[in-house]
C-alpha cells in the first residue's frame, strides 16, 4: 500500500514576523515531493473528502483538525521547533495515550525525559532542514554589507529572576538558582543530565512533570538569553548588528547596534549579505541542530557558532567555533576571520556544499521516508 503524506499549512510565507513555520511547511512539502509522488497539504485532502495516512505539523499548525484526522485513522506527527517542554506540553498531555499521535524533535536531549513522562508517544530525533530557494548566497559581486550579525530574540532574564525571587518560596528559589549556576558552569551537559544530578543531590522525585517543566523553562531559557547577551558584549568594538525583539535595547552596549526585527525574507537578505553570522546553541536544544546553522551556511556566509560535537562532526573546520565557558575568546576569533577574507570565504563556500548535500528539506524528507518504512 502506498503511504500518503499530508503537510499541515499552505506554504504561504507572507504573514507573520518571521514566517519560519510557514517556510518549514513549504520546504518540507518541496523536499518530500522530490522523493515520492506529489505531496499534498492536509487541507487539499480534506477538500477532496479524504485524509492522508500521515500528517506532519510544525508545532501546532492545523491543531483544530487533529482530532478529526486521528478519527479518520491518520497518524498525526507534531514536529517541534523547540523542546517539547517549552510551550506545547498540553498537546503531549492530551495525546499521551493516542495511537494516532507521534512527535519529531530537533534535539536528542529530550528523548529520555519523554520516555519517562510520555512513554507511549513515539518520539524521534530529526533536525529541521533549510530551503536553498530562500537561503541563497549573495551573487552581486559586491563586498558584503555587514561584518558580524546576530539574529535572535531574548527574554529579560534579569527581570525574570527578580520576579521569581519575589514570588517563589525561598527554598524553591534557592534550588532553582543552584541548578542554574551549575548548568551555567557546565555548558556541555543537557538539562536532563543536570536534572538527574540535582535529583540525586537534593532528593526530589524524578517523575514530577510539573517540577521538571518549571526547572527546565526557568533554567534553560534564562541561561540561553544570558549567554546571548554575554556573546554580544564580548564583541564590543567590532560593530555587531543585532536583529530580534525590543528587549535587546536594554542590553545593547558600546558599539553594537540594535537593528529591529526582521521577517523571513528580510532575514535571508541580511544573512547572505553578512561576512560572519553568529550562532549560540540554545541550552534547551543542546546536542541538536538549530535551523540557523543550516540557513546561514546555505546562504554562503561564514558561521561562527558555540561548539558542539555534532556541529564538528558535520562541518569540521568549515565553520568557526567558540566555547560557551569562554565566550570572551570569541572576539579574537572574529577579528581573525574578518582580517582573512579569502580563508573565511573559502570555508563558507565549503560549508554551503556540506549543507546542500546533507541538511536541506530534501535530505530530511529521505530520513522521514526511511523512518516510515522501518515503522
Amino acid at each position: 500500500m502506498k503511504i500518503s503524506i499530508g503537510i499541515h499549512g499552505d506554504g504561504d510565507c507572507k504573514g507573520g514576523l518571521y514566517n519560519m513555520l510557514a517556510s518549514f511547511s513549504l520546504g518540507l512539502h518541496k523536499g518530500l515531493t522530490t522523493q515520492t509522488e506529489p505531496v499534498k497539504y492536509v487541507y487539499e485532502y480534506l477538500q477532496a473528502m479524504s485524509a492522508p495516512h500521515i500528517a506532519i505539523a510544525f508545532n501546532v499548525i492545523g491543531y483544530n483538525i487533529w482530532d478529526e484526522l486521528i478519527k479518520f485513522g491518520t497518524k498525526n506527527i507534531m514536529w517541534t521547533v523547540d523542546s517539547p517542554f517549552h510551550q506545547n506540553i498540553s498537546v503531549y498531555e492530551k495525546y499521551k495515550d493516542s495511537q494516532g499521535f507521534a512527535s519529531f524533535a530537533v534535539s536528542p536531549s529530550d528523548i529520555e525525559a519523554m520516555k519517562l513522562f510520555f512513554p507511549n508517544i513515539p518520539y524521534f530525533y530529526i533536525p529541521h532542514g533549510t530551503d536553498p530557494d530562500i537561503w541563497q548566497p549573495d551573487d552581486s559581486g559586491e563586498e558584503k554589507e555587514h561584518d558580524i550579525v546576530f539574529l535572535g530574540s531574548i527574554r529579560d532574564s534579569e527581570q525574570n529572576f527578580a520576579d521569581l525571587k519575589e514570588k517563589l518560596d525561598k527554598n524553591i528559589y534557592k534550588l532553582l538558582m543552584n541548578i542554574y549556576d551549575f548548568a551555567m558552569q557546565n555548558p556541555d551537559k543537557s538539562f536532563w543530565e543536570i536534572y538527574n544530578l540535582a535529583a540525586d543531590q537534593y532528593g526530589f522525585e524524578r517523575d514530577n512533570l510539573q517540577l521538571y517543566i518549571f526547572l527546565f523553562q526557568n533554567v534553560c531559557y534564562n541561561i540561553t538569553d544570558a549567554r546571548r547577551v554575554k556573546l554580544i558584549e564580548s564583541l564590543n568594538g567590532l560593530g555587531v548588528k543585532v536583529w530580534g525583539n525590543a528587549i535587546w535595547q536594554k542590553y545593547i552596549k558600546e558599539d553594537a547596534q540594535y537593528m529591529g526585527s526582521a521577517e523571513l525574507f528580510e532575514a535571508a537578505k541580511i544573512v547572505r549579505k553578512s561576512k560572519i553570522v553568529l550562532h549560540l546553541q540554545p541550552m534547551q536544544i543542546i546536542n541538536g541542530f538549530h535551523e540557523r546553522i543550516f540557513n546561514a551556511t546555505a546562504s554562503g556566509s561564514f558561521l561562527l557558532a558555540s561548539h558542539q560535537k555534532n556541529f564538528e562532526e558535520s562541518f569540521g573546520d568549515k565553520i568557526g567555533y567558540y566555547k560557551l565557558n569562554n565566550i570572551a575568546g570569541v572576539a579574537e576569533r572574529a577579528q581573525y576571520l574578518l582580517a582573512n577574507n579569502d580563508e573565511r570565504e573559502a570555508k563558507a563556500k565549503a560549508a554551503r556544499e556540506i549543507t546542500l548535500q546533507n541538511h536541506t528539506w530534501e535530505s530530511r524528507a529521505k530520513e522521514i521516508l526511511n523512518l516510515i518504512k522501518v515503522e
